[in-house]
């Protein structure tokens, strides 16, 4: 690899990693309270968040395929600072819902643009085929950085709550440049290409149309069996993983008794033990055959929510842990297998935002349905826990039999 691709991989690594650095995403719960939010409001702010997710993610798709990856990136950093800032200085459920309205918008721009550019930076120096690999020591790079920041994000809550998002704003900044010095991948051309390029020039250019090539996608997607089950695997997986990363801490560890500084470290501990197993499971991931490594993670999901749920004790800190397994393999076993049964380099980000799109409307769903358990404070925790392990457990049941055809690649 070149310096000027090193670079670039450098660059897309930090970006990476100063996105999702939330410090205070352990006591996101707690702060939000001390504003006023109750329980039921900060279901309804997770709500916003997805809700408003849905409706921009597949237009930010077409617009990273559009106009350019790196400037999606750009702007999914600058809009990820400015919302952070708005929580930091919010006091009413409005402000916090518009932050999180403009959290989706990053959001939306940041699903599935990373994986693109990541696949097609790679796939422009004929490398595609160790996606799996650098996708791997990203995401270790992610969740190792992640650690850091939540480890330091329960010691800052003791100075005063706002500290670790006012923290969590600054290192989220420091990404917009790095974005902006991305440099977007080009592709060599064989002598045919070339002669076919020219040929396509010297034709009139055909009509496009955004949305038709959204749904055609989708369309595609419906009528595969292997790209339906993918998708389904991916919904499923990133669904719990940000139920326990977002949703889960705050009320589980107040539930537990635990003080601020053990918030920190327990999601520390938890992020930690995902990146090692991202980093680590990068020889596991190129193997043609994942499916012992799917129906390992598919079973542990529904398995550690319900030790969590049903042992209401710190005991049941041993369910929270475990999930550092399905953390760790989810973004690497869900884009490998998403990039196997899904060949169309050209509308990758479309296809992408339209399985962030499913994630989001499946994670609002069960959003509203949890949130009316939560407002029980006293027995809530434990009982929202025990039904998200029942819902993921019927999922995981349907998605079974898909493992033994559909986790091998189609093209060893």
């Amino acid at each position: 690899m070149s310096t000027r691709h090193r670079r670039t991989l450098i660059l897309l690594y930090m970006r990476q990693v100063s996105a999702g650095l939330l410090i205070y995403q352990p006591i996101f719960y707690i702060f939000l309270q001390s504003r006023g939010i109750t329980a039921a409001e900060f279901s309804l702010l997770l709500m916003f968040y997805n809700i408003g997710t849905l409706g921009l993610v597949v237009p930010a798709g077409r617009f990273a395929d559009k106009v350019g990856r790196k400037w999606a990136l750009t702007a999914a950093n600058a809009i990820y600072t400015i919302g952070t800032l708005i929580i930091a200085t919010g006091h009413s459920l409005a402000v916090f819902a518009f932050a999180e309205v403009l959290y989706s918008l990053a959001i939306a721009l940041d699903a599935g643009v990373h994986s693109a550019f990541l696949f097609e930076f790679l796939r422009a120096q004929g490398r595609e085929r160790e996606y799996y690999r650098f996708d791997a020591f990203g995401q270790f790079m992610f969740l190792f950085f992640g650690a850091l920041g939540t480890l330091l994000g329960g010691y800052l809550a003791e100075i005063g709550l706002a500290v670790p998002i006012f923290a969590t704003a600054a290192f989220t900044a420091l990404g917009i440049p790095c974005a902006y010095f991305l440099e977007e991948p080009r592709f060599s051309k064989t002598a045919e290409e070339k002669i076919e390029g020219l040929e396509t020039r010297m034709a009139p250019p055909p009509k496009k149309n955004g949305w038709a090539e959204t749904w055609g996608v989708a369309r595609r997607i419906l009528a595969t069996p292997g790209l339906r089950w993918a998708v389904g695997l991916t919904v499923i997986w990133f669904w719990s993983r940000q139920f326990v990363n977002l949703y889960l801490p705050g009320p589980y560890f107040k539930f537990l008794g635990l003080e601020l500084r053990m918030f920190g470290v327990l999601a520390a501990l938890l992020t930690l033990a995902a990146g090692f197993i991202a980093f680590f499971s990068r020889r596991i991931i190129q193997r043609p055959d994942l499916k012992w490594i799917s129906l390992t993670g598919l079973l542990l999901i529904p398995g550690c929510l319900a030790t969590m749920g049903l042992i209401r004790s710190r005991v049941g800190l041993i369910g929270f842990f475990f999930f550092a397994i399905p953390i760790g393999l989810c973004t690497a076993v869900t884009n490998t297998l998403l990039n196997r049964q899904f060949s169309d380099h050209e509308n990758r980000a479309t296809f992408l935002a339209i399985v962030d799109f499913c994630v989001r409307l499946t994670a609002s769903a069960v959003t509203l349905y949890l949130g009316k358990i939560l407002t029980d404070q006293t027995r809530g925790i434990p009982v929202a826990l025990v039904a998200a392990a029942g819902f993921s457990a019927v999922v995981a049941c349907i998605l079974l039999p898909g493992i033994f055809k559909f986790a091998r690649d189609p093209q060893p």
